[in-house]
């Protein structure tokens, strides 16, 4: 994903979104085997990937994961929040 390549404003909730429907995609392609699922988050993109694991439905217990067939969460590089950007 490219920030400035889509309409509308990024925000937390839209990267969300974006990533739980990229977790879904693949989940229903027909080449993926959804009970092995490997997630992989590159800086921004790992705190998307907690986020969305952690938002799905049922994810109140710890054992959404192995629900969802997901059986590991690589993250690289990633940070858990950014500081405000200065206004001018």
């Amino acid at each position: 994903m490219v920030l400035g390549e889509s309409e509308g404003t990024p925000s937390q909730e839209g990267l969300l979104d974006d990533t739980k429907s990229a977790i879904d995609y693949v989940r229903h392609r027909a080449d993926v085997n959804p009970e092995r699922l490997v997630l992989l988050g590159q800086s921004l993109g790992g705190n998307n990937v907690l986020a969305a694991v952690g938002h799905c439905v049922g994810c109140a217990n710890m054992r959404y994961a192995d629900q969802a067939g997901i059986r590991a969460i690589i993250l690289d590089s990633t940070f858990l929040s950014i500081p405000p950007s200065p206004t001018r």
